[in-house]
């Protein structure tokens, strides 16, 4: 029994803090991309999708356990630099969705924090 409840809590910590989601549904008719710092398509797509000299601004969180004051500065230099020319190029990485105008990302430390679909 203590190895069936372990079993489903290592589970539900795992489906909350890998993939990402994405929320098409919300008020401006665009989308809401929200991952986890460490997710491989942060790391693999969106930061392989900006420019150098953009990425240089600093987009990377060290760990899961950092302050909300970290995640808001990234997620602030998101929305000042990011324009929606490379967040199309990242939703075209993705393969997963169709781009909107405007979409957007939100960098969360548990993706619990969102709403929209789920994508591994």
């Amino acid at each position: 029994m203590n190895f069936q409840s372990v079993f489903i809590l290592l589970i539900s910590i795992l489906s909350t803090t890998l993939g990402y989601k994405v929320d098409c549904n919300n008020s401006n008719g665009g989308c809401l991309i929200c991952m986890t710092p460490k997710e491989s398509a942060y790391q693999n797509k969106f930061l392989d999708t900006i420019p150098v000299q953009t990425l240089a601004l600093g987009f990377n969180i060290d760990s899961y356990d950092s302050d909300d004051y970290e995640y808001n500065n990234v997620n602030q230099r998101i929305k000042q630099n990011i324009d929606q020319n490379i967040m199309k190029q990242f939703v075209e990485k993705l393969g997963k969705f169709t781009y909107k105008n405007p979409t957007n990302i939100k960098v969360v430390s548990n993706l619990s924090q969102c709403n929209g679909q789920s994508y591994d």
